[in-house]
């Protein structure tokens, strides 16, 4: 009996994985033969990718055969694909939008009202209208509210359309094994490629975060998951108070691709490299992206958002016209000769890192003087313009 258990999970990775195989042997394939014989033919017809997507189904009638290989030759490691981007590259060879992995484990992570939401619809709605077989969806651990205002304003601001962006209207708890049953349930029949969480801390439902035991625990369910369904995951996720990821650092050990998103101004910034907080585990990392909201007043005259890329970080100050918050650092520093930049931010209510970045600007633009170090002053031209 072992014997035609072992030979049933090894046929069935040949197949998944091989450009070639043979029939079953009947003898060996036991009470699997018929299971296994639809394989082949699925193998025969479509190649590897058609045994693929028929093993979807069929493993639900032989789910002791549902196991992944972990032993491979060299040459069957030369046959695995590598992780593909969700989204394809461009024309001129460039990364996509996002370095995001179809069928990898991906988190987007920032502060709160940094747009990590928006930004997460944006990327679904781009994987909708480039893969429109294929059903993408969005666990609204959050709330469902907005939510169909966001997307219909994605498609009316880009005038495309399409009906495969699926929420799911509760959180997906990933320790809980009957939450992933009832998923499965309202999900069976759908070709589902890929799930979207929002937010991990839902998923976790009240788990720890910060043990890395029961963190490695949900990063090997959300590997359960994605091999069981022929899924990729995007894990929205929070900083914590120093403005790195929050929790055990397995998650970062876990994933395939991190995003980080920060708020500059009215600029949305991602990240992938590594010395701004992301990872890219099976390519290059990626550029930055920029995406500045855009309000859209909708046909039925509500009014809703959209992420728009943007090709720079912040605009260079263009005719004197500054930002809210470049307005509030030069009050800050108003009657003072000099001042240092922990005051700047202490009384301008600026966060500490949109202080320094856009005391650069303003020095560029002439309205602000480094003085040393630590230390900076107003120009004529910054005490003109809000004197």
């Amino acid at each position: 009996m072992f014997d035609q258990y072992r030979y049933g999970i090894h046929y069935v990775n040949d197949c998944i994985r091989k450009e070639f195989v043979k029939e079953p042997d009947r003898e060996n394939s036991g009470k699997d033969y018929e299971t296994l014989m639809a394989l082949y033919y699925a193998h025969k017809a479509n190649g590897n990718m058609g045994a693929k997507l028929a093993w979807k189904n069929l493993r639900k009638a032989a789910p002791h055969l549902d196991k992944m290989k972990k032993l491979y030759t060299m040459d069957e490691l030369s046959s695995i694909d590598p992780p593909q981007y969700a989204l394809p590259f461009h024309e001129n060879g460039e990364a996509p939008f996002y370095a995001i992995y179809k069928h990898g484990l991906n988190v987007i992570y920032g502060p709160p009202g940094c747009g990590k939401t928006w930004l997460t619809i944006d990327f679904l709605c781009r994987a909708c209208l480039g893969n429109p077989n294929e059903y993408f969806v969005l666990s609204a651990g959050e709330g469902v509210p907005g939510l169909k205002s966001r997307v219909d304003a994605w498609k009316q601001h880009y005038k495309q359309d399409f009906d495969n962006l699926l929420i799911y209207g509760e959180a997906l708890p990933l320790l809980k094994p009957e939450a992933i049953e009832e998923f499965k349930f309202w999900t069976y029949g759908l070709n589902i490629k890929f799930v979207a969480i929002d937010t991990l801390a839902r998923a976790m439902l009240g788990e720890n975060e910060n043990d890395t035991s029961v963190m490695g625990k949900f990063i090997d369910e959300c590997d359960n998951i994605m091999r069981q369904m022929d899924i990729g995951l995007l894990l929205i996720h929070h900083t914590n108070r120093m403005g790195y990821l929050r929790g055990s650092i397995a998650l970062d050990g876990g994933a395939d691709s991190m995003l980080k998103v920060h708020a500059e101004d009215d600029v949305h910034i991602v990240y992938n490299s590594l010395d701004n907080g992301g990872k890219n585990k099976h390519s290059e990392e990626a550029p930055a992206l920029y995406f500045r909201k855009v309000a859209v007043q909708l046909q039925d005259g509500s009014n809703s958002a959209v992420m728009v890329k943007s090709e720079k970080v912040i605009d260079d100050i263009v005719d004197d016209k500054l930002t809210d918050n470049q307005m509030k650092i030069l009050r800050a520093m108003y009657g003072v000769e000099l001042i240092a930049s922990n005051l700047i931010v202490e009384n301008s209510g600026v966060a500490r890192r949109t202080v320094f970045y856009n005391l650069s600007r303003l020095t560029e633009a002439g309205y602000v003087e480094k003085a040393n170090i630590d230390a900076y002053k107003l120009t004529d031209k910054g005490i003109e313009k809000i004197a």
